[in-house]
């Protein structure tokens, strides 16, 4: 018989066998999730780096108490292999801190985190410096509207604002009184979420169109432009400013863009001259009351001037006094001019001329103010030099009668002492008399000499200083709007450097902001 007792010890043994493999199944199961949760934890820990740069002692030391607390068995052998599997995939030996001090190290370098790094990078928005109107600061503050060579759509400047609906232009100058009382408005209006509009109106108290649109401005994707409508007046606009707010940050711009020449210049060829226009043929100019202009004389010889400024029925008259006549030699009248839509600078010449008139046989020299050209100077000229020959044939003939009465009056006297009667005596008186009468005659054509002479001597001096004006002499100009109190100056057109217009606002200091990426495209 088999022994009982004998199954009953084989029973452990071969449940020894059973039970050994599923242990070593168990075990190689719980050492693979370890593994793939050490794995896990690596690519978390990896991935999360920029936030937790240094593994936390603390933190390990706290999840092992944690394990370590859990009374399962089970439990106790899967935190185990998982932080066996962690130290495997690392290189370490287990400790908390070495591992943590290893993996903040190699984070550095890690190929996901410079990723990650790179992604933040490009969805944070870049800090500029620049602002909304640097563009205008660029262009000098100059948006000209009208002018030589400018066309019916302009584009202006940038803007360089995300909402248009922040930006606002503001129009200085637009009120005009003559010849009639007009006012220059702008009217905004939104047009979609990065356009707006402002709209030009002008308007009068008489005429047929007392309100009309002339223009508009137009803001769209950064780029402030505008437009004319047609045949609208364009003597008004471009001679106001325009202030461009975005904030804080605004600047105050001119529409006109200077017309420049070379210096006027003074020719006798005529007595009335119209110099360079100011500005091109075919250029509209604000209404011509309401301009003034600054005159300043270079390189003319020794003058007087009654002033330095012109408007609209003024005359500035320059003259050159002759110290031997004390008389004004040449005048020259400068006004403004707008003869047949002509603007420019009109000037009238004139001179005293000396003019021989005769009374009694008596020859004279009076002066009379008489229109100033090159041909009537040789004229006056000519005139003296056949006056003044006339005058020293006459005197000459009288100087011979006399000398003839003061021979003849010789031989009476020497008769006379001789013991000769009444009759010598008689003649005598005669002779005298005549003596005196061509004594004063050659008196008078002596003075009438002299007199021509200095004529000569004028109408030289009057050539020379014709030739000095015309070859030497510059008139520099400045023709402007002059705005009210300590607004400025619209300078229109200029020989000279033109001055400072207006004080402009101080540029913006508030830090940059991290917004409009756009605008440094635009910048750049």
């Amino acid at each position: 018989m088999t022994n009982p007792n004998s199954q009953l010890e084989s029973f452990p043994s071969e449940g020894m066998q059973f039970f050994t493999p599923v242990s070593v199944g168990i075990l190689v199961q719980l050492f693979c999730a370890g593994l793939v949760m050490a794995v896990t934890a690596a690519i978390s820990l990896s991935s999360s780096q920029r936030n937790l740069p240094t593994a936390s002692n603390e933190t390990s030391i706290d999840a092992s108490d944690a394990q370590r607390s859990r009374p399962d068995s089970t439990e106790q052998g899967l935190a185990a292999a998982t932080s066996n599997a962690a130290n495997a995939a690392n290189g370490t030996d287990g400790s908390n801190e070495t591992n943590g001090a290893e993996m903040t190290e190699g984070s550095s370098e890690a190929p996901v985190a410079d990723a990650d790094a790179g992604t933040a990078a490009a969805t944070s928005p870049p800090v500029t410096n620049v602002r909304a109107l640097d563009d205008v600061r660029q262009k000098s503050r100059k948006l000209p509207l009208a002018g030589e060579g400018v066309s019916d759509e302009i584009e202006l400047c940038k803007i360089f604002a995300q909402d248009p609906a922040t930006v606002t232009l503001e129009l200085i100058g637009g009120e005009f009184t003559v010849p009639e009382q007009m006012t220059l408005t702008l009217k905004p209006f939104p047009v979609d979420a990065k356009s707006f509009l402002w709209k030009v109106s002008q308007q009068s108290t008489s005429g047929l169109a007392r309100n009309q649109e002339i223009g508009e401005f137009i803001l769209k994707e950064q780029q402030l432009s505008f437009r004319w409508f047609r045949n609208m007046d364009k003597g008004k606009l471009p001679f106001c400013r325009l202030k461009i707010s975005v904030g804080p940050d605004s600047e105050i711009c001119d529409l006109w863009s200077v017309a420049r020449s070379g210096a006027a210049k003074v020719r006798f060829a005529k007595s009335e001259q119209l110099m360079d226009e100011f500005v091109p043929s075919g250029i509209r100019l604000p209404p011509f009351e309401i301009l003034e202009l600054d005159l300043t004389l270079e390189n003319w010889p020794e003058h007087d001037v009654s002033g330095e400024k012109l408007t609209f029925n003024e005359t500035i008259t320059v003259t050159f006094p002759d110290d031997e006549s004390n008389k004004d030699l040449i005048t020259v009248k400068l006004s403004l001019d707008k003869k047949d839509g002509r603007y420019a600078l009109r000037g009238e010449y004139l001179f005293n001329a000396p003019v021989v008139s005769t009374r009694r046989k008596r020859t004279e020299v009076n002066y009379e103010e008489e229109k100033l050209t090159e041909d009537q100077l040789k004229k006056t000229s000519d005139s003296l030099k056949s006056s003044a020959s006339k005058v020293e044939k006459e005197l000459d003939s009288v100087q011979q009668i006399l000398t003839g009465l003061n021979d003849r009056r010789a031989g009476l006297v020497q008769q006379i002492a001789n013991g000769a009667g009444n009759a010598q005596r008689a003649a005598l008186q005669q002779v005298d008399a005549q003596i005196t009468d061509k004594e004063d005659e050659e008196t008078e054509l002596q003075t009438a000499q002299e007199e021509l002479t200095a004529a000569a001597m004028t109408i030289e001096k009057a050539n020379s200083l014709c030739e000095d004006i015309g070859n030497q002499g510059q008139i520099q100009y400045r023709l402007y709007r002059p705005f009210a109190g300590d607004g400025g100056d619209i300078v229109i057109a200029t020989t000279v450097t033109e001055p400072a217009a207006i004080t402009r606002p101080a540029a913006a200091t508030e830090p940059a902001t991290a917004t409009e990426p756009a605008a440094v495209e635009e910048n750049r």
